[in-house]
């Protein structure tokens, strides 16, 4: 598999590292980028070539969401999308119209088992 680019967006420090840390122990070959917020990840998108993006859906300003609304849209990229969330109630409350069915959404206490198998069904 040749080298793939992710862009983490978190505005939490901690939980950018903690995602690039587990997936540095996958067998995929991955250039990470870090965006705190997604104003922040559109400047990213709009300078590389980005293949997917795995973003907080709860951020300052635009959420998650909007992030991926935005980015389809304006056509910054047409990089693929994982959602994070600490609830997945937070995502039925934040955007009840968003289409949920193309978009992963994982929850934070199953970024373990789920994170990595989610990107390698991606980036395949």
């Amino acid at each position: 598999m040749e080298l793939k680019k992710i862009l983490v967006v978190d505005d939490y420090r901690d939980s950018r590292k903690m995602v690039i840390k587990l997936l540095q122990t996958s067998n995929i070959e991955i250039e990470f980028y870090e965006a705190i917020h997604a104003e922040n990840a559109l400047e990213v998108l709009a300078t590389e070539k980005i293949d997917l993006v795995i973003s907080d859906l709860m951020m300052p300003g635009l959420n998650g969401c909007d992030l991926i609304e935005k980015v389809k849209q304006e056509k910054v990229s047409n990089c693929d999308f994982i959602l994070m969330t600490a609830s997945l109630d937070n995502y039925q409350k934040i955007e009840p119209d968003f289409d949920k069915k193309s978009i992963p959404m994982i929850e934070t206490s199953q970024l373990f088992s789920k994170l990595i198998p989610e990107v390698i069904n991606i980036l395949k």
